[in-house]
């Protein structure tokens, strides 16, 4: 199942820093774009890795935020599979695993 979301998120995914305007900081966005069922599922799966209250989910969207976004990257990039994207996993794995520094690692 995680493969599948990995997959996933390679065809319809995205993760990127945006700027905050309101905190003068950076945040790290990790989404996905799909249908309503496949966005519901994709959250009910990671929702059982990590219990998710950082997130918006919209009609077509799912995203992720903050150190909760980190988690996931970091979780679901240790995951072995034979093929990952380069620019949308080894390009940022580097800061995501350095923003995990007090967020808890889940088994």
């Amino acid at each position: 199942r995680l493969q599948y979301i990995i997959g996933l998120f390679d065809g319809d995914g995205s993760c990127g820093y945006y700027n905050s305007e309101q905190r003068n900081r950076r945040h790290f966005v990790f989404n996905f774009v799909g249908t309503v069922e496949i966005l519901g599922w994709v959250f009910k799966e990671l929702d059982e890795i990590y219990h998710q209250n950082n997130i918006t989910y919209q009609k077509n969207s799912l995203n992720f935020f903050g150190k909760q976004a980190a988690f996931f990257h970091s979780y679901l990039f240790d995951i072995d599979t034979p093929y990952k994207l380069k620019r949308k996993w080894h390009d940022y794995i580097d800061r995501t695993k350095m923003c995990l520094g007090s967020l808890p690692r889940s088994s």
